[in-house]
Protein backbone atom coordinates (compact mmCIF):
# COMPACT_ATOMS: atom_id res chain seq x y z
CA UNK A 1 0.00 0.00 0.00
CA UNK A 2 1.16 2.96 -0.79
CA UNK A 3 1.20 6.14 1.22
CA UNK A 4 3.30 9.14 2.05
CA UNK A 5 5.32 10.01 4.92
CA UNK A 6 4.52 13.05 7.25
CA UNK A 7 6.88 15.92 7.33
CA UNK A 8 7.17 15.52 10.98
CA UNK A 9 6.86 11.89 12.87
CA UNK A 10 6.37 13.26 16.84
CA UNK A 11 4.20 10.08 18.25
CA UNK A 12 4.24 9.18 21.22
CA UNK A 13 7.44 7.09 20.87
CA UNK A 14 10.68 7.46 23.28
CA UNK A 15 13.55 8.94 22.35
CA UNK A 16 13.13 10.10 18.77
CA UNK A 17 16.26 11.41 17.58
CA UNK A 18 15.90 12.30 13.49
CA UNK A 19 13.02 12.78 11.37
CA UNK A 20 12.75 12.25 7.28
CA UNK A 21 11.86 15.50 4.96
CA UNK A 22 8.40 14.08 3.18
CA UNK A 23 8.57 11.41 0.62
CA UNK A 24 6.70 9.03 -1.28
CA UNK A 25 6.86 5.95 0.26
CA UNK A 26 5.82 2.33 -0.60
CA UNK A 27 5.47 1.02 2.89
CA UNK A 28 8.68 -0.81 3.21
CA UNK A 29 10.32 -0.27 6.61
CA UNK A 30 13.49 -1.41 8.16
CA UNK A 31 14.53 -1.39 11.29
CA UNK A 32 18.07 -1.67 13.30
CA UNK A 33 19.41 -1.70 16.16
CA UNK A 34 22.62 0.37 17.41
CA UNK A 35 23.50 -1.57 20.65
CA UNK A 36 24.79 1.86 22.26
CA UNK A 37 26.07 1.84 25.74
CA UNK A 38 24.95 4.87 26.12
CA UNK A 39 21.29 3.68 25.45
CA UNK A 40 20.02 0.93 23.15
CA UNK A 41 18.04 2.70 20.37
CA UNK A 42 16.17 1.04 17.14
CA UNK A 43 16.58 3.05 14.49
CA UNK A 44 13.86 3.53 11.63
CA UNK A 45 13.94 3.23 7.93
CA UNK A 46 12.13 4.15 5.33
CA UNK A 47 12.09 2.75 1.54
CA UNK A 48 10.83 5.08 -1.00
CA UNK A 49 9.19 4.31 -4.61
CA UNK A 50 12.50 4.26 -5.67
CA UNK A 51 13.75 1.28 -3.54
CA UNK A 52 16.18 3.88 -1.78
CA UNK A 53 16.17 3.87 2.32
CA UNK A 54 15.70 6.92 4.28
CA UNK A 55 16.46 7.67 8.11
CA UNK A 56 12.97 8.29 9.31
CA UNK A 57 13.06 8.18 13.75
CA UNK A 58 15.48 6.38 16.26
CA UNK A 59 13.93 5.24 19.34
CA UNK A 60 15.59 4.37 22.56
CA UNK A 61 14.27 0.53 23.87
CA UNK A 62 15.54 1.47 27.44
CA UNK A 63 17.85 -0.94 27.76
CA UNK A 64 22.02 -1.00 26.88
CA UNK A 65 23.95 -2.12 24.16
CA UNK A 66 27.28 -3.31 24.95
CA UNK A 67 28.97 -0.97 22.22
CA UNK A 68 31.97 -2.17 19.66
CA UNK A 69 32.79 -5.56 19.88
CA UNK A 70 35.68 -6.80 20.79
CA UNK A 71 38.61 -6.62 18.83
CA UNK A 72 39.34 -7.41 15.73
CA UNK A 73 35.58 -8.49 15.46
CA UNK A 74 34.90 -4.58 16.33
CA UNK A 75 31.76 -4.46 14.04
CA UNK A 76 30.14 -7.75 15.97
CA UNK A 77 29.26 -7.47 19.31
CA UNK A 78 26.53 -9.78 19.61
CA UNK A 79 27.93 -12.38 17.57
CA UNK A 80 24.27 -13.52 16.50
CA UNK A 81 21.13 -13.39 14.43
CA UNK A 82 17.47 -12.45 15.14
CA UNK A 83 18.56 -10.06 17.81
CA UNK A 84 15.90 -8.15 16.45
CA UNK A 85 11.87 -9.74 15.49
CA UNK A 86 8.78 -7.89 14.27
CA UNK A 87 6.00 -10.51 15.05
CA UNK A 88 3.85 -12.12 12.30
CA UNK A 89 0.97 -9.38 12.47
CA UNK A 90 3.74 -6.65 12.24
CA UNK A 91 2.98 -4.60 15.49
CA UNK A 92 5.37 -5.62 17.86
CA UNK A 93 9.04 -5.01 17.90
CA UNK A 94 11.29 -7.38 19.79
CA UNK A 95 14.71 -6.21 20.77
CA UNK A 96 17.94 -7.64 22.64
CA UNK A 97 19.39 -5.27 25.51
CA UNK A 98 22.61 -7.25 25.70
CA UNK A 99 24.62 -5.14 28.26
CA UNK A 100 21.66 -4.72 30.43
CA UNK A 101 20.17 -8.37 30.62
CA UNK A 102 16.78 -7.10 29.41
CA UNK A 103 14.50 -7.99 26.18
CA UNK A 104 12.26 -4.33 25.14
CA UNK A 105 8.71 -4.96 22.87
CA UNK A 106 8.01 -1.91 21.22
CA UNK A 107 4.45 -0.96 19.64
CA UNK A 108 4.38 0.22 15.63
CA UNK A 109 2.35 2.71 15.60
CA UNK A 110 2.51 4.12 12.00
CA UNK A 111 5.57 5.19 11.14
CA UNK A 112 7.29 5.18 15.04
CA UNK A 113 7.86 3.36 17.65
CA UNK A 114 6.11 3.06 21.19
CA UNK A 115 7.95 0.62 24.12
CA UNK A 116 5.60 -0.97 25.76
CA UNK A 117 7.29 -3.32 27.80
CA UNK A 118 11.12 -4.22 29.23
CA UNK A 119 11.77 -7.41 31.05
CA UNK A 120 14.38 -9.23 32.39
CA UNK A 121 15.64 -11.79 29.90
CA UNK A 122 16.07 -14.70 32.00
CA UNK A 123 19.81 -15.04 32.14
CA UNK A 124 22.98 -12.99 31.09
CA UNK A 125 23.81 -11.41 27.69
CA UNK A 126 20.66 -12.36 25.59
CA UNK A 127 21.56 -12.30 22.09
CA UNK A 128 18.55 -13.69 19.84
CA UNK A 129 15.17 -13.81 19.34
CA UNK A 130 12.51 -16.77 18.44
CA UNK A 131 8.56 -15.59 18.05
CA UNK A 132 5.82 -17.68 16.92
CA UNK A 133 2.21 -16.25 18.11
CA UNK A 134 1.90 -15.29 21.30
CA UNK A 135 5.04 -17.44 22.12
CA UNK A 136 8.71 -15.91 22.26
CA UNK A 137 11.91 -17.61 23.22
CA UNK A 138 14.92 -15.35 24.06
CA UNK A 139 18.58 -16.91 23.39
CA UNK A 140 21.33 -15.88 26.83
CA UNK A 141 24.60 -16.19 25.57
CA UNK A 142 26.72 -15.85 28.56
CA UNK A 143 27.86 -17.66 31.41
CA UNK A 144 25.61 -20.69 31.73
CA UNK A 145 23.62 -20.47 28.56
CA UNK A 146 19.62 -20.40 27.90
CA UNK A 147 16.45 -20.29 26.50
CA UNK A 148 13.88 -18.60 28.65
CA UNK A 149 10.27 -18.73 27.04
CA UNK A 150 7.61 -15.44 27.45
CA UNK A 151 3.96 -15.13 26.42
CA UNK A 152 3.41 -12.36 24.34
CA UNK A 153 0.22 -10.37 25.22
CA UNK A 154 -2.45 -8.84 22.95
CA UNK A 155 -0.75 -5.33 24.10
CA UNK A 156 2.39 -5.87 23.16
CA UNK A 157 3.86 -6.89 26.61
CA UNK A 158 5.90 -10.06 27.53
CA UNK A 159 5.12 -12.08 30.56
CA UNK A 160 7.80 -14.45 31.48
CA UNK A 161 6.47 -18.23 31.69
CA UNK A 162 7.67 -19.82 34.96
CA UNK A 163 9.62 -22.85 34.70
CA UNK A 164 10.50 -22.12 30.66
CA UNK A 165 14.05 -22.09 30.88
CA UNK A 166 16.01 -24.58 29.51
CA UNK A 167 19.96 -24.99 29.35
CA UNK A 168 21.58 -25.61 27.25
CA UNK A 169 24.55 -27.31 29.31
CA UNK A 170 26.92 -24.70 27.37
CA UNK A 171 29.24 -22.28 28.92
CA UNK A 172 30.27 -19.21 27.26
CA UNK A 173 33.26 -16.92 28.65
CA UNK A 174 32.28 -13.25 29.46
CA UNK A 175 35.40 -10.89 27.70
CA UNK A 176 35.27 -7.67 28.45
CA UNK A 177 31.83 -7.67 29.37
CA UNK A 178 30.77 -9.67 26.40
CA UNK A 179 29.87 -12.93 25.91
CA UNK A 180 32.92 -14.26 23.98
CA UNK A 181 31.74 -14.81 20.30
CA UNK A 182 33.67 -17.79 19.41
CA UNK A 183 32.21 -19.76 22.18
CA UNK A 184 28.43 -18.67 22.27
CA UNK A 185 25.29 -19.73 21.38
CA UNK A 186 24.38 -17.54 18.41
CA UNK A 187 20.59 -18.34 17.01
CA UNK A 188 17.67 -19.27 18.29
CA UNK A 189 14.14 -20.00 15.94
CA UNK A 190 11.09 -21.88 15.72
CA UNK A 191 10.93 -24.54 12.69
CA UNK A 192 8.31 -23.13 10.19
CA UNK A 193 5.47 -25.57 11.39
CA UNK A 194 5.71 -24.73 14.50
CA UNK A 195 7.03 -28.03 15.63
CA UNK A 196 10.86 -27.35 16.91
CA UNK A 197 12.91 -24.55 18.18
CA UNK A 198 16.25 -24.94 17.15
CA UNK A 199 19.89 -23.31 18.33
CA UNK A 200 23.25 -22.85 17.33
CA UNK A 201 26.22 -22.98 19.37
CA UNK A 202 29.35 -22.26 18.58
CA UNK A 203 32.99 -23.67 19.85
CA UNK A 204 35.51 -23.31 18.49
CA UNK A 205 37.54 -25.45 20.22
CA UNK A 206 35.72 -28.29 19.14
CA UNK A 207 33.24 -28.74 16.86
CA UNK A 208 30.07 -26.42 17.54
CA UNK A 209 25.93 -28.05 18.10
CA UNK A 210 23.06 -28.40 16.63
CA UNK A 211 20.07 -28.27 19.59
CA UNK A 212 16.82 -28.97 18.78
CA UNK A 213 14.07 -28.83 21.33
CA UNK A 214 10.69 -30.09 20.79
CA UNK A 215 7.57 -27.62 20.83
CA UNK A 216 4.51 -28.87 22.70
CA UNK A 217 0.63 -27.13 21.27
CA UNK A 218 1.19 -25.17 24.54
CA UNK A 219 4.08 -23.65 23.26
CA UNK A 220 6.15 -25.30 26.08
CA UNK A 221 9.63 -27.09 25.36
CA UNK A 222 10.31 -30.35 26.03
CA UNK A 223 12.85 -30.68 29.11
CA UNK A 224 15.75 -31.56 26.89
CA UNK A 225 16.94 -30.75 23.32
CA UNK A 226 18.31 -33.75 20.52
CA UNK A 227 22.57 -32.48 19.92
CA UNK A 228 23.72 -32.76 16.69
CA UNK A 229 26.98 -31.98 16.57
CA UNK A 230 27.66 -29.31 13.53
CA UNK A 231 30.05 -29.62 10.60
CA UNK A 232 31.98 -26.71 11.16
CA UNK A 233 33.21 -25.32 14.92
CA UNK A 234 31.33 -22.03 14.07
CA UNK A 235 27.88 -22.84 13.51
CA UNK A 236 26.22 -19.29 13.44
CA UNK A 237 22.81 -18.43 11.63
CA UNK A 238 20.27 -20.60 10.82
CA UNK A 239 17.33 -20.32 8.43
CA UNK A 240 14.39 -22.50 6.90
CA UNK A 241 13.69 -22.04 3.18
CA UNK A 242 10.24 -22.00 2.37
CA UNK A 243 10.25 -26.02 1.81
CA UNK A 244 11.12 -26.05 5.79
CA UNK A 245 14.83 -27.50 5.46
CA UNK A 246 17.26 -26.02 8.27
CA UNK A 247 20.25 -24.50 6.65
CA UNK A 248 22.96 -23.69 8.77
CA UNK A 249 25.89 -20.99 8.21
CA UNK A 250 28.70 -22.48 8.87
CA UNK A 251 31.64 -19.33 9.82
CA UNK A 252 34.85 -20.95 9.64
CA UNK A 253 34.47 -23.10 6.41
CA UNK A 254 32.68 -20.58 4.90
CA UNK A 255 29.64 -22.45 3.57
CA UNK A 256 26.14 -23.82 4.61
CA UNK A 257 24.89 -27.12 5.28
CA UNK A 258 21.33 -27.77 4.55
CA UNK A 259 19.00 -30.67 7.16
CA UNK A 260 15.91 -32.20 7.64
CA UNK A 261 14.87 -32.40 11.41
CA UNK A 262 13.48 -35.65 11.84
CA UNK A 263 10.74 -36.95 14.26
CA UNK A 264 13.11 -37.91 16.99
CA UNK A 265 14.68 -34.63 16.34
CA UNK A 266 17.93 -35.59 15.31
CA UNK A 267 19.14 -33.74 11.84
CA UNK A 268 19.29 -35.87 8.36
CA UNK A 269 22.28 -33.66 6.03
CA UNK A 270 20.95 -33.10 2.86
CA UNK A 271 23.48 -30.48 1.00
CA UNK A 272 27.05 -31.04 2.87
CA UNK A 273 28.87 -27.31 3.73
CA UNK A 274 28.24 -25.69 0.30
CA UNK A 275 31.23 -23.56 0.11
CA UNK A 276 30.94 -20.15 -1.04
CA UNK A 277 34.75 -19.50 -1.36
CA UNK A 278 34.81 -16.40 0.91
CA UNK A 279 35.47 -15.47 4.25
CA UNK A 280 34.00 -16.42 7.83
CA UNK A 281 30.26 -16.50 6.29
CA UNK A 282 27.84 -15.74 9.33
CA UNK A 283 24.29 -14.13 8.09
CA UNK A 284 21.61 -15.30 6.45
CA UNK A 285 18.23 -14.71 4.63
CA UNK A 286 16.22 -16.06 2.10
CA UNK A 287 13.36 -15.74 -0.87
CA UNK A 288 11.83 -18.62 -2.17
CA UNK A 289 14.52 -18.81 -5.12
CA UNK A 290 17.49 -17.81 -3.81
CA UNK A 291 19.87 -18.24 -0.11
CA UNK A 292 21.82 -15.18 0.59
CA UNK A 293 25.13 -15.24 2.81
CA UNK A 294 27.07 -12.39 3.96
CA UNK A 295 31.15 -12.83 4.32
CA UNK A 296 32.22 -9.88 6.79
CA UNK A 297 35.75 -9.81 6.24
CA UNK A 298 35.77 -10.60 2.59
CA UNK A 299 33.63 -7.79 2.00
CA UNK A 300 30.99 -9.78 0.08
CA UNK A 301 26.99 -10.96 0.30
CA UNK A 302 26.67 -14.18 -1.81
CA UNK A 303 23.95 -15.86 -3.15
CA UNK A 304 22.81 -19.51 -3.59
CA UNK A 305 19.82 -21.25 -5.82
CA UNK A 306 17.89 -22.86 -3.70
CA UNK A 307 15.97 -26.19 -4.10
CA UNK A 308 12.88 -25.99 -1.68
CA UNK A 309 11.52 -29.50 -2.48
CA UNK A 310 14.66 -31.31 -2.01
CA UNK A 311 16.43 -28.58 0.74
CA UNK A 312 19.65 -28.74 -1.79
CA UNK A 313 21.88 -25.36 -2.30
CA UNK A 314 23.93 -24.84 -5.58
CA UNK A 315 26.26 -21.67 -5.69
CA UNK A 316 25.17 -19.16 -8.00
CA UNK A 317 28.01 -17.22 -7.57
CA UNK A 318 31.27 -18.37 -6.84
CA UNK A 319 33.58 -14.91 -6.44
CA UNK A 320 30.71 -13.64 -4.40
CA UNK A 321 29.14 -10.09 -4.77
CA UNK A 322 30.89 -7.24 -3.77
CA UNK A 323 29.18 -4.32 -3.46
CA UNK A 324 30.11 -0.48 -2.92
CA UNK A 325 28.44 1.65 -0.48
CA UNK A 326 29.47 4.78 -2.26
CA UNK A 327 31.57 6.18 1.40
CA UNK A 328 34.57 3.20 1.54
CA UNK A 329 37.84 4.51 -0.51
CA UNK A 330 38.67 0.31 -1.07
CA UNK A 331 35.45 0.37 -3.06
CA UNK A 332 33.70 -2.70 -0.99
CA UNK A 333 31.48 -3.00 1.90
CA UNK A 334 33.42 -2.93 5.05
CA UNK A 335 32.27 -5.96 7.24
CA UNK A 336 28.87 -6.50 5.52
CA UNK A 337 26.78 -8.60 8.44
CA UNK A 338 23.33 -8.41 9.57
CA UNK A 339 21.09 -8.69 6.86
CA UNK A 340 17.21 -9.69 6.39
CA UNK A 341 15.64 -9.62 2.87
CA UNK A 342 11.86 -7.76 2.45
CA UNK A 343 8.74 -9.39 2.61
CA UNK A 344 8.04 -8.44 -0.82
CA UNK A 345 11.57 -10.17 -2.04
CA UNK A 346 12.25 -7.33 -3.73
CA UNK A 347 15.50 -6.19 -1.41
CA UNK A 348 17.89 -7.20 0.54
CA UNK A 349 19.04 -4.92 3.68
CA UNK A 350 22.67 -5.11 4.58
CA UNK A 351 24.18 -3.89 7.91
CA UNK A 352 27.69 -3.06 7.76
CA UNK A 353 29.06 -2.61 11.10
CA UNK A 354 32.28 -0.87 9.35
CA UNK A 355 30.37 2.01 8.39
CA UNK A 356 27.58 1.86 10.49
CA UNK A 357 25.67 2.12 7.43
CA UNK A 358 22.51 0.14 5.98
CA UNK A 359 22.18 -0.68 2.25
CA UNK A 360 19.38 -1.27 0.20
CA UNK A 361 19.80 -3.70 -2.34
CA UNK A 362 17.89 -4.70 -5.40
CA UNK A 363 17.21 -8.20 -6.07
CA UNK A 364 17.08 -9.89 -9.49
CA UNK A 365 15.25 -12.86 -9.17
CA UNK A 366 16.49 -14.38 -12.11
CA UNK A 367 19.95 -14.96 -11.18
CA UNK A 368 19.87 -13.64 -7.60
CA UNK A 369 22.57 -10.75 -7.91
CA UNK A 370 21.82 -7.97 -6.13
CA UNK A 371 22.67 -4.07 -7.19
CA UNK A 372 23.12 -1.37 -4.47
CA UNK A 373 20.39 1.00 -4.52
CA UNK A 374 21.86 3.53 -1.48
CA UNK A 375 23.36 3.57 2.23
CA UNK A 376 22.00 5.09 4.90
CA UNK A 377 24.59 6.33 8.16
CA UNK A 378 22.55 4.84 11.13
CA UNK A 379 25.54 5.55 13.38
CA UNK A 380 29.49 5.97 14.01
CA UNK A 381 31.46 3.08 12.27
CA UNK A 382 32.58 0.52 14.17
CA UNK A 383 29.93 1.59 17.20
CA UNK A 384 27.81 -1.72 17.43
CA UNK A 385 25.35 -1.47 14.71
CA UNK A 386 23.84 -4.96 14.37
CA UNK A 387 20.38 -6.62 14.37
CA UNK A 388 17.55 -5.82 11.80
CA UNK A 389 14.04 -6.81 11.04
CA UNK A 390 12.04 -5.28 8.06
CA UNK A 391 8.54 -5.60 6.34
Amino acid sequence: MKRLLPVLSLFLGLGVTAVAEARPFDGNTVYVMTNSPAGNSIAVLKRDREGALHMNGTYLTGGIGPGAGIAPATFDPLAASDSVVLTENQRTLIAVNAASNQVSTMDVVGDSLRRSSLVSSGGTYPVSIAQRGSWVYVLNAGGDSNITGFRLNHDGRLLPIPGSTRSLNHFTPIVQGQADGGRSPSNVKFSPDGKWLVVSIKNVDSLGEIQVFGVNRNGSLTPSSVITASRDPRPFAISFDFGGHLQVVEANAAAVSTYNIRRDGNLELISASVLNHQRVTCWISNTPRWTFVSSSPAHTVSSYLTNPVSGTLTLSNESGIIFDPGLSSTGSNPFPADMKVSLNYKYLNVISGGFGVVDSLRINQLDGSVTRINSVQVSEPFTGLQGIAVN
